[in-house]
């Protein structure tokens, strides 16, 4: 008989992990002589293929810059003029608005900056969600949505153009 301190015989067996718990395991094989061709060749189709996208992107059109980038901004423009009369229904200065229409997008409601994901007439940068909230669409590309939501962020800001949720990136551009 057993004594009631005896642990009981399935406590004393290793466990039940089958043969291969106990091989070893093997390390990957070397790399064959067909295995360094079937390398080399996918590099070759690679750089084949990275150099074709740079001869295309070479031939690609200009992309639009925005005049953030560049000299001081002018607002006679007609591109820019179109837009007066949305501006002027805010309660903001109606001049540097415009100065801030015309460095971000040159009155273009469809740019798109190619160095960041802002877009729209005022250049607006992820809020996008906003524009969905408040007028249920979520593009800021529609010249009247994005112009409510520049109000927003202008009142937001302190009622200025330059602070940091703002313009303050292109206030060389449209700053006096």
């Amino acid at each position: 008989m057993r004594s009631p301190t005896a642990a009981p015989r399935e406590l004393n067996r290793p466990p039940r992990c089958g043969f291969r718990a106990y091989r070893p395991r093997r390390r990957a094989p070397a790399p064959t002589r067909l295995g360094w061709a079937f390398l080399f060749a996918l590099l070759l189709l690679l750089g084949g293929v990275s150099a074709a996208i740079v001869r295309a992107d070479d031939e690609e059109t200009p992309r639009y810059v925005p005049a953030s980038r560049g000299p001081r901004a002018s607002y006679q423009t007609d591109q820019v003029q179109q837009w007066r009369e949305l501006v002027s229904q805010y309660d903001w200065d109606v001049e540097t608005a415009l100065l801030v229409i015309s460095c971000e997008s040159e009155g273009n409601p469809l740019a798109r900056n190619p160095h960041s994901d802002a877009k729209g007439l005022w250049q607006l940068l992820g809020w996008e969600h906003l524009a969905y909230r408040l007028h249920g669409v979520w593009s800021v590309m529609n010249p009247y949505v994005a112009t409510d939501l520049a109000y927003r962020i202008w009142e937001w800001g302190g009622r200025r153009f330059d602070t940091a949720i703002g313009w303050h990136a292109s206030v060389g551009c449209w700053g006096w």
